[in-house]
């Protein structure tokens, strides 16, 4: 049974609130479909991720991908199905999704789109999370006030310097003092 879940967005993460019975997301796949992004992390709140697989290959042909489990590193290609019990007998509460690269520009309104799917230890309500990891390296620019504090260092620098030299310039060029 293929089932498609569009999220709420919220604050640059998705949230789905979904029924988790016998035959949809218990032993089954679920499918999110999130927006642009080069990796997600995935929590869950009500149970717990037994399974996770991205069914195909992405458009411009991505196949491998690594998943963050408990800190450890695994290799995934699409169409595999990874077992988070393998990692954890209860299963996961959180994982991450990394390694889509940027020129698959993955976006929910491409056909086809990034889907995932994911089965659950538990029947019940489940609430997953899925935050966008999103590329760039952000520089962090400095407060005007610290700029101007550097300024004024410098310049108190300059100062004291210039003013040691004039002062090594005077005793040098000063006459010789008689013993």
């Amino acid at each position: 049974m293929f089932s498609q879940t569009r999220p709420v967005a919220t604050g640059g993460s998705y949230t789905f609130t979904l029924p988790v019975v016998d035959g949809y997301g218990l032993e089954s796949f679920l499918y999110l479909d999130p927006e642009v992004a080069t990796g997600y992390e995935y929590s869950a709140e009500g149970s717990r991720f037994s399974k996770f697989i991205l069914p195909d290959p992405f458009p411009n042909g991505a196949t491998e991908f690594q998943l963050v489990v408990n800190d450890q590193f695994f290799t995934l290609f699409a169409g595999q199905e990874f077992d988070f019990r393998n990692v954890d007998l209860n299963g996961v509460d959180r994982f991450k999704l990394l390694g889509i690269p940027v020129t698959e520009g993955i976006d929910p309104n491409m056909q086809p789109p990034f889907v995932s799917g994911l089965s659950f230890t538990d029947a019940g309500v489940v609430t997953v999370n899925q935050r966008a990891l999103t590329p760039g390296v952000q520089t962090p620019v400095p407060e005007p006030s610290s700029v101007v504090l550097l300024g004024i260092s410098i310049c108190m620098l300059g100062l004291r310097a210039g003013r040691r030299r004039l002062h090594l310039t005077g005793i040098a060029n000063s006459p010789a003092q008689p013993e």
